[in-house]
């Protein structure tokens, strides 16, 4: 037991504390990141269902509602393979087109699969039990939610199969924009996903009791939540559309690239220009030269060749760019725009940008808001 003066909490209650707060901070996130929230339902619905979970963890202290406290918490873990699948199926089909990520909405198929838990529960009733209190769905006896664990650690089961018949989708997942956030956030729901359908299976078989079945459970849910943040923010598009790049400078007054070095400035640009890869916050010469595979000194020339400056400097004005086109929202913070277009702190964002325009962020966006006003 976790004690803090008059209030004692389980070793699942506190581990649900802690999944509560990083599941509303991952659904407020989402509604901040996106222009259309229709984009984010998969993953606001799977993540919603988890914080539901660990709410409920708490409502079992409702002893005269537990049966059915019971029964709303099987059908939220049951639903979160559903939603797991759907959620990783957008994530394989992201598009990206030019400045441009397109992320598709479910298809009314794979939504029509969230019904299942529903009807588990139903055609549970009707197995020839022993007991007549057994064949109604409230309040639930202990053979019934046996029934359910069994059923439930199947119907997981089934959509492991699905997403395993839909292995192409995946084919490629690292490539493209955030390649390895999409690729790492979907390993890490198919792991929690096979340890949900293990977990109801074990239990159901009779090997671990209800409360080991709680932790496990809620270990796991708390693990999928910080794993994924890690890697979700950097898989949905912008909150809105990023300025285009600024043109490209040649300078002539250089040695000539090679053929060689011509084909490596049209690899770079096409992942600064186009898939904008510095918004993601480790990104650096470093990072730019082991994507391409050549060395450091190498990538240096090309790109002072081909852009006029040094790396870092292309870097941060970029970024800079970027966070003006969307400091002319008011809406959005000026913390979220630092890390949304690829700097670790506020304290750098607020540096550079100052250095880059000679003006604080907060300035530019009250100067910006003057111009509307006054145009």
């Amino acid at each position: 037991m976790f004690e803090v003066s008059a209030v004692s909490f389980t070793f699942s209650e506190g581990l649900a504390i802690a999944g509560i707060f990083q599941g509303l901070a991952i659904i407020v996130y989402l509604l901040f990141r996106v222009r259309e929230w229709r984009q984010t339902l998969p993953a606001l619905a799977c993540f919603g269902v988890l914080t539901g979970c660990f709410i409920m963890q708490f409502a079992l202290r409702l002893e005269p509602m537990l049966p059915e406290l019971r029964l709303i918490m099987w059908l939220g873990w049951a639903l979160v393979p559903i939603l797991s699948y759907m959620l990783m199926l957008q994530i394989a089909t992201v598009q990206h087109i030019g400045n441009v990520t397109r992320m598709p909405r479910p298809r009314p198929r794979e939504a029509l699969l969230a019904v299942l838990p529903f009807i588990i529960l139903l055609v549970a009733t009707y197995f020839p039990y022993e007991s007549g209190a057994c064949r109604r769905l409230l309040p639930p006896c202990d053979e019934y939610m046996e029934i359910i664990y069994w059923l439930g650690s199947m119907l997981g089961a089934v959509i492991l199969g699905l997403l395993w018949l839909q292995r192409d989708f995946f084919n490629g997942l690292r490539k493209g924009p955030g390649g390895r956030e999409r690729y790492w956030l979907v390993l890490t729901l198919i792991v929690v996903n096979i340890g949900i359908v293990v977990t109801m299976l074990i239990h159901a078989w009779g090997k671990i009791d209800q409360l080991e079945v709680d932790a496990l459970l809620v270990i796991m849910g708390l693990a999928a939540l910080y794993l994924a943040s890690s890697s979700l923010f950097r898989v949905y598009p912008a909150v809105i559309d990023l300025a285009p790049p600024p043109k490209v400078l040649r300078l002539t007054e250089a040695a000539p690239l090679n053929p060689e070095e011509e084909a490596l400035l049209l690899r770079v640009r096409d992942l600064i220009d186009v898939q904008k890869v510095y918004h993601e916050q480790s990104f650096g010469r470093g990072a730019l030269a082991r994507e391409l595979g050549v060395s450091e000194s190498q990538l240096s020339r090309v790109i002072n060749h081909g852009y006029g400056k040094s790396l870092p400097r292309l870097l941060n004005e970029r970024r800079v760019a970027d966070a003006q086109r969307m400091l002319n929202d008011p809406a959005i913070p000026v913390q979220v725009v630092a890390f949304e277009v690829g700097f670790n702190s506020l304290a750098s964002f607020n540096r550079v940008f100052k250095e880059v325009t000679g003006l604080t962020p907060t300035e530019h966006r009250e100067e910006e808001s003057v111009n509307k006003t006054t145009s």
